[in-house]
């Protein structure tokens, strides 16, 4: 298994005014060949995932990402991935086996890519919860939730912030591997510096970070933490919001308006006028949890805190008596096993179901259409 290089000093140019690799500074990488891609697993706005055979027969996945070389003659957002996969091992986190160069940038130097290959994982979380053959058990929701949370804690152990946990980035294997995925977002987190607030996916978007906040921490990602959470129990999303001030509206409409009292300070964020909500809701939070427990009530509603200040930390989490007592978390061993399950490919299935059903009613309604001209030209 080789290690992940990163380049460490800008390539030099040839006389045509290509960059070229210093092999004395710059790393010179395997071509993606190597690897016989099966099927595409998922797809973004970063590039796509597939699904792979290594030549040893073992399975892996080959992340292609999509950008343009900068100065350093790599992409800034790889390299900083591959730094921070390179900080993390545990055993809940995914790890990096190698990076390779995309044969298409022999093609297309201005859309160059890196690939990265990481172990196949049989399914991610949302995939498994749009299964309709998966109804995920308390103890199973025990066993996730709390391998997510110890990926998170050594993450934030290390000074580093996920910034877009998802169901999508939570990857699952049928021998019971928990892994949180995507560092594409990830920051080395320091106290006093501005960080951008137009991270992690809006669903999963915290409210200090909808209203603008530029000064932020690991609360940021027990937030989302939260809404994974209430969505494995109901097997939705929590805040499937369409826009911005949609998603606070919604927020707000099951943890309440927040109050001066309740989260200081939050009148004073970037965006407050701009996402000022006209409508003051009570909170409805312990009526839509309540049928699940008191421990599930107690531990989601300190994760689903607005006041970031107030927001659970991950060591916390740990620790409450949620995982604590029966049914106890489940034994990855008895795990149940399931077909293959990515959030791509249910959203793709989705996709042709309802182009089917949209072709089947243009069809039905052109043999009634062709049916009534019929009966006017011959009646």
């Amino acid at each position: 298994m080789s290690g992940a290089a990163t380049p460490s000093a800008p390539p030099a140019h040839d006389a045509s005014g290509a960059r070229a690799c210093d092999p004395k500074r710059h790393p010179q990488f395997r071509s993606d060949e190597v690897y016989q891609r099966i099927e595409m697993i998922g797809k973004g706005t970063y590039g796509s995932v597939y699904k792979a055979r290594a030549p040893g027969g073992r399975l892996v996945a080959l992340k292609k990402v999509r950008m343009a070389f900068e100065n350093q003659g790599f992409p800034i957002t790889a390299i900083r991935e591959i730094k921070i996969l390179q900080a993390l091992e545990h055993e809940n986190i995914i790890q990096l086996n190698d990076v390779v160069a995309s044969t298409d940038s022999a093609l297309d130097r201005e859309n160059s890519s890196v690939v990265m290959v990481f172990p196949f994982m049989d399914h991610d979380l949302t995939g498994l919860l749009e299964n309709p053959n998966v109804k995920l058990s308390m103890p199973q929701i025990k066993y996730y939730l709390r391998c997510i949370l110890q990926g998170l804690n050594h993450c934030h152990n290390k000074k580093i912030l996920h910034r877009d946990v998802k169901g999508p980035n939570v990857l699952i294997s049928n021998t019971g591997e928990v892994k949180l995925a995507d560092f594409g977002l990830a920051r080395f987190v320091n106290t006093d510096e501005e960080y951008t607030s137009n991270v992690v996916t809006l669903w999963y978007r915290p409210p200090e970070l909808l209203y603008g906040a530029r000064k932020y921490g690991p609360a940021v990602d027990m937030w989302s933490i939260g809404c994974v959470f209430a969505e494995m129990l109901t097997a939705a999303p929590a805040f499937p919001g369409a826009t911005e001030l949609d998603q606070i509206d919604r927020i707000f409409r099951l943890c309440g308006t927040p109050t001066p009292e309740s989260w200081p300070g939050f009148t004073k964020l970037p965006g407050y006028q701009k996402l000022r909500m006209k409508n003051v809701y009570p909170r409805t939070f312990e009526a839509r949890f309540a049928k699940y427990g008191s421990l599930v009530l107690d531990l989601l509603s300190k994760l689903l805190e607005l006041d970031p200040a107030k927001r659970i930390s991950a060591r916390e989490a740990l620790q409450h008596d949620f995982f604590w007592t029966e049914p106890l978390p489940m034994d990855p061993k008895d795990l149940p096993v399931y077909q293959q399950s990515h959030e791509y490919m249910a959203r793709m299935r989705k996709q042709q179901r309802a182009e089917a059903a949209a072709q089947a009613h243009a069809s039905k309604r052109q043999r009634l259409d062709m049916g009534g001209h019929h009966r006017v030209h011959y009646g």
